[in-house]
C-alpha cells in the first residue's frame, strides 16, 4: 500500500518523481482533461476546508482538515463521486467508474490528495477486486514507464521487484514506446497490461495514506 503522504526527504524525492512522470506523460501524448463537464466535481474539488473540521463529506471540500477529499467517513460512507469507498489498514481507497485517460486519472486522484494505486501484494489486488464494483472492466493503475522506457515504477519511483510483487499479464508488458501506462482487468480477476496512457479505461483506483 503505497504511502501518498511521505513527509521529510522522502516527500521531495516523491516528489520529484511524480513531477517527472507527469512532464514524461505530457511529452508522449498521455493527455489531459478536456475540461468538459461530466457531473463529477473536477471543478470544485479543493484541499482547503472553508470552515470548521466537520465529519468528511461528498462535496469536493475537505471537511475534516486532514488532506484528503471525500474519503470514507460516516458520513459519508460507501459512494461518492462515481467511486466506491474504502478504507483497509492505514490506506483509504477510491474505486472509480469513469471514462479517464491515464493523466486525466492521475489529475483526479491528485486533486483528491492521493495518487493513483501502488498495490504492493497479491492481497491488496485481490481486496481491490472483491470489494469494488463488477464494473468497470478496467482500472488504471499507478505503475507506468514514463520516465524511463521499459523501467515500470509506481508513483513513489518504486518497481515491482522492490515490493516483491508483479502481476504482468502473458505478453505484458509490451515492449513499446507507446504502451507506457498500466492497467488492472477486472473482468479476467487481475493481471496487470500495459497501453498507451491516452487510452480511455472504464475506471481507475486512487489509494491515500489515512493521517
Amino acid at each position: 500500500m503505497s504511502d501518498a503522504t511521505t513527509t521529510g526527504s522522502s516527500s521531495t524525492s516523491a516528489t520529484t518523481t511524480t513531477a517527472a512522470v507527469m512532464t514524461a506523460s505530457d511529452a508522449t501524448g498521455a493527455g489531459t482533461s478536456d475540461g468538459s463537464t461530466d457531473g463529477s466535481t473536477d471543478a470544485t474539488m479543493t484541499t482547503g476546508a472553508t470552515g470548521g473540521c466537520v465529519e468528511e463529506l461528498c462535496d469536493g471540500v475537505d471537511n475534516d482538515c486532514d488532506g484528503l477529499v471525500d474519503e470514507r467517513s460516516p458520513a459519508n460512507e460507501r459512494e461518492c463521486d462515481n467511486c466506491t469507498l474504502l478504507e483497509d489498514g492505514d490506506s483509504a481507497y477510491w474505486l472509480c467508474r469513469d471514462n479517464r485517460t491515464w493523466q486525466e486519472a492521475f489529475e483526479r486522484c491528485d486533486a483528491r490528495g492521493a495518487r493513483l494505486v501502488t498495490t504492493e501484494t497479491m492481497a491488496e489486488a485481490a481486496m481491490i477486486l472483491l470489494e469494488g464494483p463488477a464494473d468497470p472492466d478496467f482500472f488504471w493503475l499507478g505503475l507506468n514507464d514514463l520516465e524511463d522506457e521499459g523501467s515500470y515504477r509506481w508513483p513513489d519511483g518504486v518497481t515491482p521487484a522492490d515490493y516483491g510483487y508483479e502481476d504482468w499479464a502473458d505478453g505484458h508488458p509490451i515492449a513499446s514506446p507507446d504502451f507506457n501506462c498500466v492497467y488492472l482487468d477486472n473482468d479476467l480477476q487481475g493481471g496487470w497490461y500495459t497501453a498507451p496512457c491516452n487510452n480511455q479505461k472504464s475506471g481507475y483506483v486512487c489509494e491515500a495514506t489515512l493521517r
